[in-house]
């Protein structure tokens, strides 16, 4: 969901790219999932060190676990972009692109 959330995020601030030939338009959510996936981690280290709470259960396996979901559920929307790249087979990605969901402010020029 969050490959897809940095899909919109990209689309309201390039609405006149050319998606399909654009490099950043795949590499940017991914790295936006990957990175919020570590972001995560780094608000559970905080909250269980200020307000005394178990998140994380004390193991580095829990956050590398979480962070290798994150990265790998990336990854999987990643080909299927890339599916939609190739062959046009991606309604949500149609979707994203058509209802141009935010009005951005960066680009009414």
């Amino acid at each position: 969901m969050i490959y897809y959330l940095g899909i919109i995020i990209y689309v309201s601030l390039n609405k006149n790219s050319n998606y399909k030939k654009d490099v950043f338009f795949y590499l940017f959510p991914l790295f936006f999932s990957i990175a919020l996936a570590g972001v995560w981690e780094i608000w559970e280290f905080t909250t269980d060190l200020t307000f005394g709470l178990n998140a994380q259960n004390n193991s580095l396996i829990d956050t590398m676990t979480d962070i290798i979901c994150g990265t790998v559920g990336a990854i999987i929307s990643l080909l299927l972009s890339l599916r939609w790249k190739i062959n046009g087979k991606g309604t949500i990605i149609n979707k994203i692109i058509k209802a141009n969901i935010f009005n951005s402010p960066w680009n009414n020029g």
